[in-house]
């Protein structure tokens, strides 16, 4: 029994090293992150200092898996490794900029409700498909393909 626990206690400590979190500098960014940001978010005075993320796998000789942007208002935005927008998560702090948003899926958004705000963002870039998900921030949650159309 003590082996049993003692696994489970060592397995449990060992978990957290298999992926990392590392600050890093704003200019360590990939340079079409770097462009998204300074054309949708460059206010900094709204959104306070960011904080730049990377987080990497260490069973894949160090590789990058994704870059994280935190703003000091709670607004998190997550880039690929490649510096394609993954995400944007405002929480109940702020609302995704519409310039953003492609204007087909801005267009079927304005077909299912009137006024909306969009506190979540995310694209989901599959091998021969896109999918964007929103979130208004009356909690209503919309699933549109790459043409605009709305799915299941």
């Amino acid at each position: 029994m003590k082996k049993f626990i003692f696994s489970v206690i060592f397995i449990m400590l060992a978990l957290p090293m298999f992926s990392q979190h590392m600050e890093i500098e704003g200019y360590d960014l990939p340079n079409n992150s770097i462009e998204f940001l300074r054309d949708n978010y460059n206010s900094y005075s709204k959104y306070g200092t960011p904080m730049f993320y990377v987080e990497y796998d260490d069973n894949r000789n160090g590789r990058v898996d994704e870059f994280e942007v935190h703003f000091a208002n709670g607004t998190v935005i997550e880039f690929d490794r490649d510096g394609k927008l993954k995400s944007i998560d405002c929480g109940n702090n702020d609302i995704v900029p519409l310039s953003i948003i492609p204007s087909n899926i801005k267009n079927a958004l304005r077909r299912y409700t009137r006024n909306f705000n969009i506190v979540e963002y995310s694209i989901d870039r599959g091998r021969l498909t896109i999918d964007y998900e929103i979130e208004l921030n009356n909690g209503i949650e919309y699933k549109f393909n790459k043409n605009g159309k709305l799915k299941e």
